[in-house]
């Protein structure tokens, strides 16, 4: 039987993070009507004249709908990922299933940190478009994720991990 590997966990761990992160900011383009009232006349206001505003319960139960529903995609389009890296490299699934269940319960409730970690890895942060900013945020998480997930240099990492835990065990 293939062992666990924690350096697998810990950088699959960090890539699948990143990609929850880009998928919550891709989910924003979808409510990107109702960001744009907030951002420009206040929460508070929207909120108590969403009619003013054109925005009704439902695309307020769109928002956060969309919001978690892309948390899941993030965590289950890494777990693909990580499963289809482990088989090529015949490491153990359990990895990837681990990191699976650890994301998914550490995002339920709430506890990965974005709220946080936005304001320092959001290059999109920087443009005064909406759109745009959610854009450059979602791709440049995304791309850091993909090459967490594809870093030869990582990859030999992992593998050297691997051959330790073989000889010392």
């Amino acid at each position: 039987m293939r062992k666990i590997n924690y350096l697998q966990i810990i950088f699959h761990f960090i890539a699948t993070c990143f990609f929850i992160y880009s998928f919550y900011s891709y989910s924003a383009i979808y409510n990107i009507k109702i960001l744009t009232a907030i951002s420009e006349n206040g929460s508070e206001n929207v909120l108590r004249n969403s009619e003013k505003f054109g925005i009704t319960i439902i695309d307020v139960w769109n928002f956060s709908f969309i919001t978690q529903l892309s948390a899941v995609l993030g965590i289950l389009t890494s777990f693909i990922i990580s499963m289809v890296i482990s088989i090529k490299n015949k490491w153990s699934v359990w990895n990837s299933f681990i990191v699976l269940v650890l994301c998914y319960t550490l995002n339920r409730f709430d506890l990965l940190g974005w709220s946080y970690l936005k304001t320092y890895i959001s290059p999109g942060r920087l443009v005064n478009n909406l759109l745009f900013s959610f854009l450059i945020t979602g791709s440049f998480l995304l791309l850091i994720g993909l090459i967490i997930f594809f870093s030869n240099f990582l990859k030999t990492r992992i593998e050297n991990q691997k051959l330790k835990q073989m000889h010392c065990c």
